[in-house]
């Protein structure tokens, strides 16, 4: 089991990534709103995921705090009651706001109904299960004694399962710990299921020519734009989640900075490539124009015969002949 100093160094090292990636997140942010017009409804909402990931990154550096300040005293877990749920309340926002972001490009895209309704159903189903995590929380802050179930202390105390060893409730803690298990692999089937239906539409879509043309650039912002990045990191934290479940708990808040990098990206992407993109591909119907075959074929125009007083002379010059003879 790891000890508490390794647990607090994990939150440190983790709570520099956020920074990291919440600087970057500010420096789209203001890129895109500096240099290009912004509908008055979009801009809220961007204005809205900036705030909601600003009182996550706020309440993540008080959890580091607390841990670092924690780390040699007895129950170093006891502060948290406040900071987690309330950034995962806020996570849940951004994650909510980016899914159905990139749902309705697929469905600007042409993407069947098929396909858009399910995604829909299960963002929803991701919400339902991680509001009910978090106000569970709220109203149990307490320590699982069964720690052993999680890995370590921290872990038990972010299921928040307060019972006795002899407790008749003890199926609690298994209907709980499976409602826990099911929200994390809920969220990386979503994340993975939305970038995969949104690339293939747009390789259904996009001209063989323009594909064949990218740059690795050109697929790595595309990647991301698309929501890559967020189901790679979804997988990697499902794998993290059965290995070392605290550190799942404390990396789950991170992915408030990919949403929102993601979205920013891909407004970028579109916007910068003047209405035609590799995620908004605009298709535009002109007439056939005739081939060089069938110009060559057309008759030259008529030309126009213009009266010459020369003419009119010699048309009538043998009829004053013929009159003299008479």
């Amino acid at each position: 089991m790891p000890s508490p100093q390794s647990f607090a160094g994990t939150q440190l090292a983790i709570s520099w990534l956020n920074a990291l990636l919440f600087m970057l997140e500010l420096v789209l942010a203001i890129y895109y709103f500096s240099w290009f017009p912004t509908k008055r409804l979009l801009r809220h909402l961007l204005k809205g995921v900036l705030l909601a990931d600003s009182i996550c990154m706020i309440a993540m550096f008080a959890a580091t705090w607390e841990v670092l300040l924690g780390t040699f005293k007895e129950d170093p877990t006891k502060n948290w009651t406040w900071s987690i749920p309330l950034a995962s309340f806020m996570v849940m926002i951004i994650a909510i706001f980016e899914e159905l972001f990139l749902i309705d490009r697929c469905r600007r895209l042409g993407q069947t109904k098929y396909i858009t309704i399910p995604l829909v159903a299960l963002v929803i189903a991701h919400a339902v299960l991680n509001l009910y995590s978090i106000v569970y929380v709220m109203k149990n802050p307490q320590i699982d004694p069964y720690k052993k179930r999680y890995g370590t202390t921290a872990a038990g105390f972010i299921f928040f399962m307060h019972i006795t060893v002899d407790s008749p409730s003890e199926c609690i803690v298994l209907q709980l710990t499976t409602v826990n298990r099911v929200t994390a692999c809920l969220a990386a089937t979503v994340d993975t299921l939305i970038p995969l239906a949104l690339s293939w539409q747009l390789y259904k879509v996009t001209p063989t020519q323009i594909s064949r043309q990218r740059s690795w650039l050109d697929t790595m912002i595309n990647m991301v734009s698309s929501g890559g990045l967020g189901g790679v990191m979804s997988l990697v934290q499902v794998i993290i989640f059965w290995i070392r479940a605290d550190v799942f708990y404390v990396l789950l808040n991170t992915m408030g900075r990919i949403y929102g990098i993601t979205i920013f990206v891909n407004l970028l992407e579109k916007t910068m490539s003047g209405g035609i993109s590799l995620i908004s591909v605009s298709v535009s119907v002109k007439a056939p124009s005739p081939s060089a075959s069938a110009k060559e074929k057309q008759l030259p125009p008529t030309p126009r015969v213009e009266e010459h007083p020369d003419l009119d002379t010699q048309s009538e010059a043998p009829l004053h002949s013929q009159t003299s003879l008479v």
